[in-house]
């Protein structure tokens, strides 16, 4: 470089620009589409928490039972009302099913509930809930546990 000669030319930053440009676009959708299951698990993992708190508030409200009950067979989930305060016997849909995997929407395909055979949680007009644990895991093999302690807490554990 002469003595003259300071800075760099309007040609050389465009082939820079260039090549940074180029890496970018092979980089991008590389990263967007390994973040994608995650960011599906996520959703659905905070999907499930609304659910299991909403279902707990009605239950206080009604003073009746509530269940969200879980089929990992067809990765779907429905919330419904008991008949009774404690120890119902029939149990009426409420909602709509909520699904996971293929048959889902965009915002939750690819995620599935673990588990050999269906399940509930319970939620009583006292407050209290049936301790359970809803697992759900995501195309790339990762896990997110949702627990739910007798006292009502509620957790969200990555695994």
């Amino acid at each position: 470089m002469s003595k003259e000669q300071q800075g760099v030319t309007l040609v050389e930053l465009m082939v820079v620009l260039g090549c940074l440009a180029i890496l970018a676009a092979i980089a991008v959708p590389t990263w967007i589409s390994s973040a994608r299951p995650a960011y599906r698990l996520k959703n659905a993992a905070h999907q499930v928490i609304t659910d299991v708190r909403y279902a707990r508030m009605r239950a206080i409200a009604t003073n009746r039972e509530y269940r969200l009950r879980f089929d990992p067979s067809s990765d779907s989930y429905r919330m419904e009302r008991g008949d009774l305060a404690s120890g119902s016997f029939s149990w009426t849909a409420e909602g709509t099913r909520r699904h996971f995997g293929s048959g889902a929407g965009p915002s939750f395909s690819g995620i599935q509930i673990t588990g050999e055979k269906e399940y509930s949680i319970v939620f009583r007009p006292t407050g209290t809930v049936s301790s359970a644990t809803v697992t759900l895991k995501n195309t790339l093999k990762r896990t997110v546990k949702i627990v739910c302690s007798m006292a009502g807490r509620i957790r969200l554990v990555r695994g």
